[in-house]
């Protein structure tokens, strides 16, 4: 993964012209959370801003001496400032890092930007600032598209703003007018609307079902990542989702009884089309649990801690029906007293599973923790890691890919196997047919009446 070393990379910025934002306020982001404070500027051809040198060629005329920016005590790493009674025109605006009772010549410049000001605009500056001195161009380009979505909704009315200083009867329609919780969102969108959520962990007491919806988005709308999190009733979930749904940069997490007989992160049955992006999950029980035609699933980029089944999705049984994906996910099941363990469970599928990491563990039950199982599916599973682990004292047997059907194809290539129980291990346990390319075993054992082929066993 490419990366850029830099200290402070401003991602993106943006006036926000729009009459619904007249507040004529200044935002930025910043998730080290120092002070700061601005002096604004009036832009002219004599004054020309350097940024090679951090300084202009020739002494300007501020608007203002200094400027504390106050951070918001919602939102960490939020900070605001109230634009100045100026003339219309064009300004810079330098952000500094510390106060400015303490301001000095040698304060650093963190960030500036440059608009034209006709006295209503509200000004955004997103800034990020990473400790390491290093951000990904992946999390870049993550970061960007998740405050250009931001943007097109600003005067867009299918879109609705969820905050920490929100109300359910406001309008929800702008982010100072937000509502509370995602299900008072929810409860005012229609189809293909979308919501965007800010940090901070909203209650949304045994979870929201918008299974009737048809393309709804949900999604954070900053880089830190907002909780949804529920206690779901038995066979419930946190979220119970809709036709053409799409969850991105999400933590969501099921808080209820571990021994409810089920309980879910997300749910949904019958539907299509599904993306699940960039998302953590966690819960007592299970994580995604897609079931009845399920036909096209997307989950990327995205993490799904819990003790019983990781991913569950079960398709049409149709050759014809779009393809469930898993690209770049970990997916965790730790040591847990619980009878089950699957990480990945497909069935009546065609799945492609790629560059992930497939975990099942089982501690005191009946076991046979298995990391990853199919029925009657073709499978795809490519530079993956899977493992399996019962570590109990009742069954002692695991699998880390178990195949249940004879119509199982399943291709694996690039990819490493590992298995631990105390006593039966099975590497690949197949009723179908298993297709071996440059991968790795830690045992040699399988099982089963079907077909395994390895092209490169000696």
């Amino acid at each position: 993964m490419k990366k850029k070393n830099l200290a402070l990379i401003s991602v993106i910025l943006l006036v926000l012209c729009s009459n619904t934002y007249a507040a004529n306020e200044i935002h930025f982001y910043n998730t080290a959370g120092s002070n700061r404070y601005i002096k604004i500027v009036r832009t002219s051809d004599y004054y020309a801003w350097d940024t090679s040198s951090s300084s202009y060629s020739a002494s300007p005329t501020w608007q203002n001496s200094a400027i504390d920016a106050t951070e918001s005590s919602n939102i960490p790493g939020l900070f605001l400032v109230s634009m100045p009674s100026s003339t219309v025109g064009t300004y810079d605006i330098l952000i500094y890092r510390g106060t400015k009772s303490t301001a000095t010549s040698t304060d650093e410049h963190v960030g500036s930007l440059s608009f034209n000001w006709s006295g209503t605009e509200k000004i955004t500056k997103i800034d990020i600032w990473d400790d390491t001195n290093e951000i990904s161009t992946d999390t870049l380009q993550s970061i960007e598209d998740k405050v250009d979505t931001l943007i097109a909704g600003v005067t867009d009315s299918n879109t609705w703003y969820v905050a920490k200083w929100g109300n359910d009867i406001a309008s929800g329609h702008t982010k100072e007018d937000a509502l509370l919780t995602v299900s008072g969102a929810i409860s005012k969108a229609g189809d293909n609307d979308t919501i965007l959520v800010w940090p901070g962990d909203y209650n949304e007491s045994s979870g929201i079902d918008f299974n009737s919806l048809k393309g709804i988005t949900i999604k954070g709308a900053l880089p830190t990542k907002p909780t949804i999190y529920a206690t779901p009733i038995t066979d419930g979930s946190v979220l119970i989702i809709g036709d053409e749904c799409r969850l991105e940069n999400l933590r969501i997490e099921d808080i209820s009884d571990p021994y409810l007989d089920f309980s879910y992160c997300i749910k949904g049955k019958n539907i299509a089309n599904i993306e699940i992006i960039d998302c953590y999950m966690k819960g007592p029980r299970s994580g995604v649990f897609l079931n009845k035609n399920i036909n096209g699933v997307r989950i990327q980029d995205t993490t799904v801690i819990v003790p019983e089944t990781g991913i569950a999705v079960v398709g049409p049984a149709d050759s014809n029906s779009e393809p469930f994906y898993l690209i770049n996910s970990i997916i965790w099941g730790p040591n847990y007293d619980l009878c089950v363990s699957v990480g990945v469970d497909v069935q009546n599928c065609n799945a492609q599973i790629s560059n992930c990491m497939i975990r099942s563990g089982a501690y005191k039950g009946s076991g046979f923790p298995i990391g990853f199982q199919t029925s009657n599916s073709i499978c795809h599973i490519n530079n993956c890691s899977i493992v399996s682990e019962d570590m109990g004292s009742v069954a002692k047997t695991a699998a880390g890919i178990y195949s249940t059907n004879s119509n199982d194809k399943i291709y694996l290539t690039d990819s490493i196997v590992f298995v631990n129980a105390e006593t039966t291990v099975y590497s690949i346990y197949a009723i179908g047919n298993v297709d071996i390319r440059s991968s790795i075993f830690d045992s040699t054992k399988t099982g089963g009446a079907g077909t395994i082929t390895d092209h490169d066993a000696n």
